[in-house]
Order: structure tokens, then sequence, then C-alpha cells
């Protein structure tokens, strides 16, 4: 479907030089936007509204955005959305790297894809598909679906800036998630402020805050240590959510290490077999740590649940609201702390573990 189709149909009509040959009767419907969310239509009965979302490469987050606001309009009761990509021909690959859009780090291909480091020159083209279901949630109550995630509140904004670059000083960025925090009644309640400061340290608080719950987080720099320490005290009251802090160092590894009672395990940071997709999350003790040549970044922590990895993602699980036996397991008040705590050289050099 796709490019790749309108590219083959295209050199099959002009492959004479006479632009005679007869086009496929599937040649538009293979090659249109909408054509994916049809065939779900056709193929479970979907009798809902189903149509294509188009914003290049925000599409899919774009169309979650439109799935949300058909169940808030009360035009239906289940959405089923996502996004497909498939561009890897002469077209796809052509056009972008005469943009110069593309990663040239053709020699570290396995970690040339880096969106966030400072040592990004573009980005790898790849081909896959995803999609999830939006539910109502009571009509998901009355089913007995698993519930993973509830989606509070959604933003789109324009830079109007440039054709494929984003704005400089981060304009449209900004915008998007104080409008997302603003719809889902998220709010920072007194900003960043310092509490105190002295010759060794200086430690920073902001009050996160959901219609039910208070989140306070202390950040603590400190003068002659590049360590970071972080404390939170939470009162929390929320039903079927999860709350993690999530950390995203400019590392660049496949693997990943975890904390146990008999040493430490590895694990891999990528998804690519549906093995590593089932372990999600690591029970660890004390540390986790992602390291690559010359250096690297460890968590050290008290929290009560696991770590997960993914790419050069760390998060750590801090609290849970299930679903069953208790959902009231873990409302209440909670203290957490931990550190995070970069470092030359792997985690066994560091000594990570006698910290």
């Amino acid at each position: 479907g796709g490019i790749t189709s309108m590219e083959n149909e295209m050199e099959a009509v002009l492959s004479d030089g006479k632009g005679l040959q007869r086009f496929s009767p599937f040649y538009i419907t293979r090659m249109i936007a909408d054509m994916a969310s049809g065939h779900i239509s056709m193929k479970y009965n979907f009798r809902g509204p189903n149509f294509g979302v188009v914003s290049a490469c925000a599409s899919s987050t774009h169309a979650m955005a439109v799935a949300l606001d058909q169940i808030r309009l009360g035009r239906a009761d289940i959405m089923i959305t996502g996004g497909a990509e498939a561009a890897i021909n002469r077209s796809g690959i052509g056009g972008f790297n005469s943009m110069h859009a593309l990663s040239t780090k053709n020699d570290e291909y396995a970690t040339a894809s880096r969106p966030f480091s400072k040592s990004r020159d573009g980005f790898v083209m790849g081909e896959g598909a995803g999609s999830l279901v939006f539910e109502e949630l009571e009509h998901a109550l009355a089913r007995g679906a698993k519930i993973y995630a509830e989606v509070k509140g959604v933003a789109a904004t324009a830079d109007a800036y440039h054709l494929t670059a984003t704005h400089p000083d981060g304009l449209g960025a900004f915008s998007v998630m104080k409008n997302a925090l603003k719809e889902a009644e998220i709010s920072v309640k007194s900003g960043l402020r310092l509490i105190e400061s002295d010759s060794e340290s200086v430690t920073f608080c902001a009050v996160l805050g959901t219609e039910k719950s208070t989140l306070e987080m202390n950040i603590r720099f400190f003068r002659r240590s590049r360590c970071i320490e972080v404390e939170h005290n939470i009162d929390w009251q929320e039903k079927h959510k999860l709350l993690k802090a999530e950390f995203n160092p400019d590392i660049l590894t496949r693997k990943a290490y975890c904390d146990t009672s008999a040493g430490f395990i590895e694990r891999e940071t990528h998804r690519n077999t549906t093995w590593q997709q089932a372990r999600f999350e690591c029970c660890h003790h004390k540390w986790c740590d992602m390291s690559e040549s010359g250096g690297g970044i460890a968590i050290v922590n008290d929290g009560k649940y696991g770590v997960g990895f993914l790419n050069n993602n760390m998060s750590l699980s801090l609290l849970r609201a299930t679903e069953r036996p208790d959902v009231t397991s873990d409302i209440g008040k909670h203290s957490f702390s931990y550190m995070i705590v970069p470092h030359a050289d792997d985690h066994v050099k560091a000594e990570i573990n006698k910290i």
C-alpha cells in the first residue's frame, strides 16, 4: 500500500515509454491513506466514524486525539486508532535523502537512531504499524476490559516556522504540552521554586497535581558532584492508574543492568521479539544502570516496584492503583527518593553497587 503501490504502478505504466499500459483497478484503493481503517472496518463490521488523519510524522498521534474526541462527543463508545508506515523504497529514501533528513551514520547503524541526542544528524527510516483501542471508561468497565491507561488530555499546535525544521525556541512543543496539561486538568500548582541553598547544594521544589492527587518533588543539585537527588512526597488518591518516573539520558546502548539480591542482571533495551516485549519490567533492589563507551547513568532508588527499559529510556514504577484484588492498595501518603548518578566507565568500574 501507500507510496510503494504508487511507485510500482507508475513504473509499470511507464515501462514501455508510452504510458499506455493499463492501470490496476486496485491502484487508488491501495494508495489512499484511509484504506487501512477501511479494511479494519470491513473485517470486524465496525460501522462508526471511519477516516484517515494526515499530518506527516504526527499522523497517528493526531489520529488518537481525534479518536478521543469522537468518544467524548458521544459519537462512539469504542474507537480503533493507530498508524502504519511502509516507505522504504526508492521514492521514500530518495525523497528524504534529498532533503538531508536521513542520518548518514552508516558506520554506526545500530545506534544511528538517536532522536534526543546532541549528535543526532537525521532519522533512520523504518516500517511498522500499531493500533490502540480507545474506549469510554464506563463501557470498558461494564464489559470487564483490561484497562492499560487513561487518556486525560490532548492538544495540537503548529510552529508556523519552517517546512521541516522545528522552531529554535521550541514554541510549538511548549504550547502543545501546556495545552494538553490544561485539558487534562493537571497543573503545576506553585511552579518551580527555590527552597534551600547553601555552599554545598541547592534544592528546588515543584508541586504537581491532578483532580485527586498531589505530588511534591524536591530536586537537589550539588556543588562538588554531578549527582542529582530527587524526593517525592505524594498524596495518592487514584484508581486504575500507574505513577512512574521516567528518565531519558543521552546514552546509546542496547543493554541495561539491574541490581538484584544475587548481584545484577542484564536486560536488552529494545523489544524486537515477543520475548523481549514480555519482559517489560524488572523487579530490582537498589539500582539500575545504562552505560555506553566512556560513561553512563545509574538510578539509585528505594522504590516499591520495578524498573523498565526501552531504547534510551529508563522508568521507575512508584505507585499503582490496581484493578484487583484491591483497587485502593496504594491510596494514601507516600515518600520516595532516588539519585541520578552520572559516571565514567561502566557500572562495575564506577562501583555503583557501593553507593
